[in-house]
């Protein structure tokens, strides 16, 4: 009988701890959840005028555009207009360096009258002009002749090239003079007969 009461003692006991813990954790768990209060903004509120605007991006493009390509190479001397300007038709627009056309345009003039020249020369005295152009190429040939033999005589002394190729220098700057000696005779027989030619008549 006792240890029946001792034993219902011990089960009221148990109970009642376990509802005093869930009801304190409930009240613990409310209190953990409830938020702070909220900040409040106060402005005052004033009537006026605002301007209503709109940003946008956007690209801009002539109405008429060209493309401008140079015909000729030259260094860009000049340029005659402001980007994005308008120019009328026939404007210069750049200019480059005349410098180099213009040495250009002398050169082929004297070209020109070099070649007019040879040509009156020509139909006046074809064997002259030919036998000048013979003497002309006979003395270029003489020249080169003379500077290879000049240039192989001291390195044949050091034995730096044959022998061979030292006479055969010699050979071409001797038969190189012989030529030259008869396209100058030639060209005095040339002469003198276009003279008598044209004494004649």
């Amino acid at each position: 009988m006792k240890s029946r009461r001792v034993l219902w003692s011990t089960v009221l006991i148990a109970i009642a701890g376990l509802l005093f813990g869930s009801a304190c954790g409930k009240k613990e768990a409310v209190n953990a959840a409830a938020p702070p209060p909220p900040t409040v903004v106060v402005a005052q509120v004033v009537q006026q005028t605002v301007p209503i605007y709109s940003e946008f991006v956007g690209q801009t493009k002539a109405t008429q555009t060209v493309e401008i390509r140079a015909r000729v190479q030259g260094t860009l001397d000049k340029v005659n207009f402001t980007e994005g300007a308008p120019v009328r038709k026939g404007q210069v627009l750049f200019e480059i360096q005349k410098s180099e056309y213009e040495a250009a345009l002398l050169s082929a003039k004297a070209a020109l009258s070099k070649a007019q020249a040879d040509l009156f020369q020509a139909q006046q005295r074809t064997d002259v002009v030919e036998a000048e152009s013979n003497l002309a190429q006979a003395q270029t040939r003489l020249s080169l002749a003379q500077s290879d033999l000049a240039r192989y005589a001291p390195l044949a002394k050091e034995n730096a090239v044959t022998q061979i190729d030292l006479d055969t220098a010699r050979a071409k700057k001797d038969s190189a003079a012989a030529e030259v000696t008869a396209s100058k005779a030639n060209l005095t027989n040339k002469a003198a007969a276009v003279k008598y030619t044209i004494e004649k008549t």
